[in-house]
């Protein structure tokens, strides 16, 4: 029709688009070719979807999970490592402590207690600047939704929040149980030589 009522035979850069929904026919292809359309290219929903899903705002949604992850890793390790380079003087003080009286059950509670309040407050402060930069950075990545014909509108949710509180706190907890088991090796022939 455009071809006849605009004149455009001549014009060589004229492509046609021909719209099929999930209904049409699988050799749709084949049957335009058969009445005279050459069929340049196919594009599906799909494939819009991944070419998408490689974009700068997918990536960076994944980069900004990934340093998430790294963030928990990195906090899990400076625990453990904190806790393993003072340990030989911990054990001796430790050691000091059962020599003096003091109960095991009480010393276990002690360091339950040292390592929630060494653990607890970066935990709640780390939770929250997480949850601000996500209110901050999200908004500001476009992001497509399919089959919606309005601008998209951020909703925020709890997403995967859930499971990386329970992560950290996880690993957290098994950092402490582990400062908990080398109390067994704070025993008093730790203190015959004097040595630390």
């Amino acid at each position: 029709m455009a071809e006849r009522g605009a004149s455009l035979a001549d014009n060589a850069t004229l492509r046609y688009e021909v719209w099929a929904s999930a209904a049409a026919p699988a050799d749709l292809d084949r049957r335009l070719a058969a009445a005279g359309v050459q069929v340049l290219r196919t594009e599906t929903i799909d494939g819009q979807l991944a070419q998408l899903a490689r974009r700068a705002p997918a990536l960076g949604l994944w980069l900004y999970l990934l340093a998430g992850g790294a963030a928990i890793l990195l906090a899990i390790g400076v625990v453990l490592l904190t806790a393993y380079v003072g340990v030989r003087a911990r054990l001796y003080e430790l050691a000091a402590l059962r020599v003096a009286g003091v109960r095991a059950g009480q010393l276990r509670r002690a360091v339950f207690r040292e390592y929630r309040a060494l653990l607890g407050l970066p935990l709640v402060v780390g939770l929250a600047a997480g949850l601000v930069g996500a209110m901050v950075m999200l908004p500001g990545i476009p992001l497509v939704t399919v089959g919606v014909a309005e601008p998209f509108t951020l909703r925020l949710g709890m997403g995967a929040l859930p499971v990386a509180v329970a992560v950290i706190v996880v690993g957290l907890l098994a950092a402490v149980l582990m400062v908990l088991r080398l109390m067994g090796r704070a025993t008093p022939e730790r203190l015959r030589d004097g040595a630390q």
